[in-house]
């Protein structure tokens, strides 16, 4: 072994750690700053500098583009040709726990119905603060004057029986509760009358035109045996007039109150609500969709 390889093993075998690291970072014998001299660093940041400002100016301008195609009140597919469909659902209120389809109280223990009361109380606290009076925004409608792309039509809570307001506690502290039901919103969907002949007989009484009647029943014979009579405000449903959703500034969800009136206590009762017009379906025997423009939830009073 030459005297030059052997001075250079010695040398670099007596460098210690902080030698090593500090000449990692700074090399004085080729000049280089971690591993790359001057020239090479100056290389890789104006190559970084140019691919990042063409990403940059390539991301700004499909921006811009996407921007200058969306419609910001009107989705581009809508109804038949969207995701969400043709089909309205139905939701409810209270639902205080979204893992369960359970409204469990007892009428004699405020403590137990509290939280369905304070839930629907919140939800239709909107319908009460919320400055509805006729004008830019909204109508007070009739069987002539309907929403449109611009104004919607006033829903007015106070038309609501006094057996399902906040007054009685909806209901619950005599031990018969009400249940808000609301169609799930569907960007230019309207009811269609159902022809004479077709009338599902679940609706019952005298149907009126284009209304979304809405009714509850028990799943089983025993369910059915035990949910006992109900009231519907308003009786006759949806009305025509709030639809079509459009977007409109300041809608609101109409809705309709259940009220089960006398329902077997310490009983465990599967409601399902179906709402009814000629362009919703329901379900077909061994269809794998369940609930189809309906919902279900359990009820259980002690």
């Amino acid at each position: 072994m030459s005297s030059h390889n052997k001075d250079y093993y010695e040398t670099k075998k007596e460098r210690t750690k902080w030698e090593k690291i500090s000449r990692a970072i700074w090399n004085p014998d080729r000049r280089e700053f971690l591993g790359r001299t001057a020239a090479s660093w100056a290389k890789i940041t104006g190559a970084y500098i140019i691919f990042y400002s063409f990403l940059a100016g390539f991301f700004a301008i499909m921006m811009y583009i996407f921007l200058r195609t969306l419609n910001l009140y009107k989705p581009r597919y809508t109804l038949s040709g969207s995701i969400i469909g043709t089909n309205p659902g139905l939701g409810y209120r209270p639902h205080v726990d979204v893992e369960k389809n359970l409204i469990y109280f007892n009428p004699m223990k405020p403590s137990t119905y509290a939280p369905y009361v304070d839930d629907l109380n919140k939800y239709l606290l909107t319908y009460e603060t919320s400055d509805q009076s006729e004008g830019e925004g909204f109508l007070n409608c009739d069987e002539q004057k309907k929403s449109n792309d611009q104004q919607v039509c006033r829903v007015d809570i106070k038309k609501v029986s006094s057996k399902c307001d906040k007054s009685t506690n909806f209901g619950y502290t005599e031990g018969s509760p009400c249940v808000l039901l609301k169609l799930n919103k569907i960007y230019g969907w309207k009811p269609r009358p159902y022809d004479d002949d077709k009338i599902p007989i679940e609706v019952g009484g005298k149907y009126r035109g284009r209304n979304v009647v809405i009714r509850c029943f028990g799943e089983t014979a025993a369910d059915k045996e035990n949910i006992g009579e109900l009231s519907y405000y308003p009786k006759d449903g949806i009305p025509e007039k709030y639809f079509p959703y459009l977007n409109q500034r300041g809608y609101q969800t109409p809705f309709v109150m259940v009220q089960f009136n006398q329902p077997e206590r310490g009983v465990l009762i599967n409601v399902v609500c179906k709402a009814f017009a000629g362009n919703i379906q329901h379900d077909k025997p061994n269809e794998e969709v369940k609930l189809k423009g309906a919902v279900h939830f359990e009820l259980l009073i002690d």
